[in-house]
């Protein structure tokens, strides 16, 4: 894993898709608090999926880590 941000990713939590920005990061507002489902998806990596629970008030879930997939396959 680079640690490098993935600009152009999705992320699903409670149905809603937000593309993520240059920078790698998304925002959602307007969840209730409570527990939360989130997937991630981004060309070139393994989906990402996590749960928790969201509090009142500002939730920063932090960085996630996802990895990529091999770039070469040999069948034999």
């Amino acid at each position: 894993m680079s640690g490098a941000a993935i600009s152009g990713g999705v992320v699903i939590v409670g149905g809603v898709n937000i593309t993520t920005a240059t920078d790698g990061s998304f925002e959602y507002t307007g969840l209730a608090a409570g527990a939360f489902s989130l997937a991630a998806a981004a060309s070139g990596y393994r989906d990402y999926n996590a749960a928790g629970s969201l509090s009142l008030g500002i939730n920063d879930i932090g960085k996630l880590a996802m990895q990529r997939l091999p770039t070469v396959s040999t069948l034999r």
